[in-house]
């Protein structure tokens, strides 16, 4: 089933990203830096937000797309403060506490009152309210983004390096 997605080559190369260039046991599966090991529920998102490329933004939330192969699945998480409830489906996701792939997770993002993300397959939304690092401030229509920088197709990874500047 995985290698089926390796014979769609009609999909646009900016939406897939890289991935289908390289040989099937080389491709990077799970989006945390630190441990493969750990995709839901670690120390790190399910989702990489530096690779995501914005599609729609509007200041605090977005729209964006997740151009790799961890992105088969469903992953979601919803904040108030540092409480957060979490949820991953995604193959080889290690168990969430207390339900498996449904946890609590108490965590400190900064300074974002409200946050939440939801990922389907390559569709990735996030809202922080105010923007923290996972969701910059950025105003973007139709994969054209207006600001912070302008461009075509930005990951989200050249907005956070704007916006350290």
């Amino acid at each position: 089933c995985i290698r089926a997605l390796f014979l769609v080559r009609e999909i646009p190369q900016f939406l897939v990203g890289s991935f289908l260039q390289q040989p099937f046991n080389k491709v990077p599966f799970y989006s945390n830096k630190t441990s493969p090991a750990i995709m839901c529920g670690g120390n790190d998102d399910a989702v990489d937000e530096e690779q995501l490329i914005l599609c729609q933004a509007c200041c605090c939330s977005n729209c964006a797309i997740y151009p790799r192969l961890d992105a088969l699945g469903v992953s979601g998480k919803a904040g108030i403060c540092c409480c957060n409830l979490e949820c991953c489906c995604k193959p080889g996701a290690p168990c969430l506490v207390p339900f498996g792939c449904v946890g609590v997770k108490c965590e400190n993002d900064g300074c974002s009152i409200i946050n939440s993300q939801c990922q389907l397959c390559c569709i990735v939304t996030s809202c922080a309210i105010p923007c923290n690092e996972e969701v910059p401030l950025a105003v973007t229509l139709l994969g054209l983004t207006l600001y912070p920088r302008v461009g075509c197709c930005i990951k989200q990874k050249a907005l956070k390096e704007e916006m350290s500047r």
